[in-house]
């Protein structure tokens, strides 16, 4: 019997000995985990690693700007600009008419100029009329009263030409401001209509890029709805034919091991389960053993196909065989 059993408790003193079914049931535990993840390695990649839940796919986000909100930023851009431009056109304006009004002045102060040196000469002349005519003896003498009439009227002439002189050249200047504000009202006009042409311009190439992007947009998340409608239809036919393979292997393998058993590295990490089983329930008494075996759980389960050997090899250091 010492014989039969020689390698298996060999191999048994290397293991972890269970002082209680719980640790046992721990180190079966631990077993089955290392196996998991040695036969992950021999697994196709999971579907779920190739296609998790997660797509990760994105959409753009794009909120396009009301016709109302570009056509207030459009004039609040340009506006400035175009009153700009008319306050020069004013400027300019208001420069050449301070220049005629600046004319007016001196044309003013030329006709007063005037007035006073043909009063002054008026003067002159009375004067040597009169010197003249006390000289002559003849102070009140009609010639002495046509002399300076011929003087009031020279005088009042010179006057009167000096005036019209002005008259003309103020209606000169009058023409040259009425001309100048109707040449800045025309500019002013024509700056307000190339502003809002601008501006209308400008605001239609906005809403146009506005259309154009979002249009973008919504193709392109379009195109990212298809993409994650193939993608889960993908997942979902992968995970089905996933299920497919691994009951075709699972039903291959447990036919395999039905005629053959556990071989490779399946059969040494199950092998390490009976042992570290073997070692615990030998230390009691058979019939205790095959009890407490019966009533573990976990036995059967963490086993496999070594589970009635464990119960063989209890009853057979009982019994013998």
């Amino acid at each position: 019997m010492a014989n039969k059993y020689k390698d298996a408790e060999d191999n048994r003193a290397k293991l972890k000995k269970a002082s209680t079914e719980e640790e046992l049931n721990e180190l079966l535990i631990q077993l089955d985990k290392e196996w998991n993840e040695t036969k992950e390695k021999y697994e196709p990649t999971p579907v779920e690693e190739l296609f998790p839940v997660e797509h990760g796919y994105t959409y753009k986000e794009y909120k396009p700007e009301s016709d109302e909100s570009i056509a207030t930023r459009v004039e609040n851009e340009l506006r400035p600009v175009s009153e700009s431009k008319k306050q020069q056109l004013r400027a300019a304006a208001q420069g050449e008419e301070r220049k005629e009004e600046s004319r007016r002045d001196e044309a003013e102060a030329e006709n007063e100029s005037q007035k006073k040196s043909i009063a002054k000469a008026r003067k002159e002349e009375y004067d040597d009329i009169e010197n003249a005519a006390v000289a002559q003896g003849i102070g009140r003498s009609s010639i002495k009263s046509g002399l300076e009439g011929e003087a009031d009227r020279s005088a009042i002439a010179a006057s009167e030409a000096s005036d019209s002189e002005l008259a003309l050249k103020e209606a000169e200047i009058d023409a040259n401001i009425a001309a100048l504000r109707e040449k800045l009202d025309a500019a002013l006009q024509a700056e307000d209509a190339d502003a809002a042409a601008d501006i209308a311009e400008r605001t239609a190439d906005l809403i146009a890029e506005r259309d154009k992007e979002s249009n973008r947009v919504t193709e392109y998340n379009n195109k990212v709805k298809q993409d994650i409608d193939e993608y889960y239809k993908t997942r979902q036919r992968l995970l089905r034919q996933e299920i497919a393979d691994y009951n075709d292997r699972a039903a291959a393998q447990a036919e395999y091991e039905r005629k053959y058993g556990y071989t490779g590295e399946k059969q040494e990490n199950y092998t390490k389960r009976l042992d570290l089983a073997l070692d615990f329930y030998s230390g009691f008494d058979p019939d205790v053993a095959i009890e407490m075996i019966e009533n573990n759980g976990y036995l059967r389960s963490y086993l496999g196909r070594y589970y009635q050997r464990l119960v063989g090899a209890i009853y057979s250091a009982a019994y013998g065989g």
